[in-house]
Order: C-alpha cells, then structure tokens, then sequence
C-alpha cells in the first residue's frame, strides 16, 4: 500500500492575511528534489499541483540557520519522510511562519519547523523564504492591446485562446528550451491575434525577431503549437479546422 505522507508549508507570519499563495502542502510523491541554490537556500521542486499538461513545477525555498548546512537539513526532512512510527499520521509540518493568529498578537513560540526537535544533523530551517504554486495551464488567454494582462501565456501548457481585435498580441512565456505551449481558438472564428514572444529583439519566432517582432495568426485558425527548441528560439505551427497544418509566419 502507497504511504499517505503530505508536507506542509506557509509563509504568511499572521493568519489574518492567508491567501490561497501562502500556504500549501504536497503529497511526498510529489517531491522530485532538493537542490542547494545558495549558502543559506535550499530549494525543494514538486510535481505541479494545478497542471497536468505541462512539465512546469512548484517550489519551496527555505532559508537555513547557517551557511552551508544543506545536507543536514535534508537528512532531517528525509528521516521524517521516512518515519515507520505506528502513531505516524502522516502530516510533517516542513515550515510554518506562523507568529499571529487570527485576532490575535504576535508570538515567535508558534513558529514551527521540522528541524526543531530531536534534530540529529547539524543545521535548521529559518523560515520559508519563497513559495511558487503555478497556475493552472488549461485557463484562457485573451489577446490585449499590448500583451500584457490576459494576453501573457504564464507557462507551457494547453490554453483556449480568444481575441476581440486583429491588432490585439497575446505573448509566449519566457523561452526555455523544451516548453511546449497550445493555443486553442477553435471556437474563435472571426478574430485574429498577433503572436509575440517575451523578448521579441532576442527570441525568434520562425527565425524572425525584431523590435516588436510579431506573428499574425489569422481568424479561422483552430490550433497553434510553440516548441522553445533554443533558449533563444520558438518553432510554431498552426492547424485550420480540417487539420490541415501550416507553419506560422516569421514573426516580423
């Protein structure tokens, strides 16, 4: 039978101020890694909670005691992973920031993390210093007058794309190679959009970039698919309803 462990993490001191960004708790299975990104960091990555149809991630930062005592800390997360205890329920709190709650006045003692009992590794979790829970990338992308809003496509992903004027930009999100983005106007038949990239002077669309560069996508298209193959570089096609495939302009 699967173990049913879940770690728990907040952010937020007051719990006055919770929102659905401060606090989040994952499934171990979830955990793909733990990566030291600086002297006093120590980055965990989770299997997105929002998306299945990309290869995104969530994140927990957390800020250590000491320089450099990484391992430490990871053993003492992994020890309580692991915990075989028959009283185990399962739930580990990781960090929680907690200092006020709801109604009430500060008080440091409710601040709990994993590292403050029984720690047999040297080092110990300060405090949650970043927490990234991604969209979801199944939403709706409406293009804008200059991309921005509604018209930015957060991450890869699988997205119904609409527009409401031909000159209106809907922009890919930030080039990193192996992204993959769908944008699925299949029920937008008499509005086109122009398709740029975040960077569109560096990142190319078809080979083309430019000051503004951009590519028009035109009314009737169902389907477009973006491939980053360069950090530097999309590759786009589109599909009319019948499935018939084309490449996406140059953007220009």
């Amino acid at each position: 039978m699967e173990k049913n462990v879940w770690l728990y993490f907040n952010n937020e001191a007051d719990d006055d101020n919770i929102t659905s960004s401060t606090n989040c708790m994952f499934p171990v299975k979830a955990l793909k890694g733990m990566t030291p990104t600086s002297d006093t960091i120590l980055f965990l990555t989770f299997d997105s909670m929002r998306n299945v149809t990309s290869s995104t991630t969530d994140s927990v930062g957390l800020t250590l005691s000491a320089n450099n005592v990484h391992l430490g800390v990871m053993k003492t997360i992994l020890r309580n992973l692991n915990n075989t205890r028959p009283n185990f329920n399962g739930f580990v709190n990781v960090a929680d920031d907690l200092t006020t709650i709801v109604g009430g006045s500060a008080d440091s003692k409710l601040s709990k993390y994993i590292t403050d009992s029984n720690n047999q590794e040297t080092g110990s979790i300060s405090n949650v210093a970043s927490m990234s829970v991604k969209v979801a990338s199944n939403g709706a992308i409406t293009a804008t007058a200059d991309g921005t809003g509604t018209g930015t496509i957060p991450q890869g992903g699988f997205y119904t794309t609409s527009s409401t004027d031909n000159a209106h930009i809907v922009i890919l999100p930030a080039a990193v190679a192996g992204t993959v983005v769908y944008l699925n106007s299949e029920g937008e038949a008499s509005q086109a959009y122009e398709l740029r990239s975040a960077s569109p002077a560096a990142v190319a669309i078809n080979g083309g970039t430019g000051s503004n560069a951009e590519s028009a996508i035109a009314a009737g298209t169902a389907l477009v698919r973006c491939v980053c193959v360069a950090n530097d570089k999309w590759i786009c096609t589109q599909y009319a309803n019948d499935g018939t495939e084309a490449k996406v302009e140059a953007a220009a």
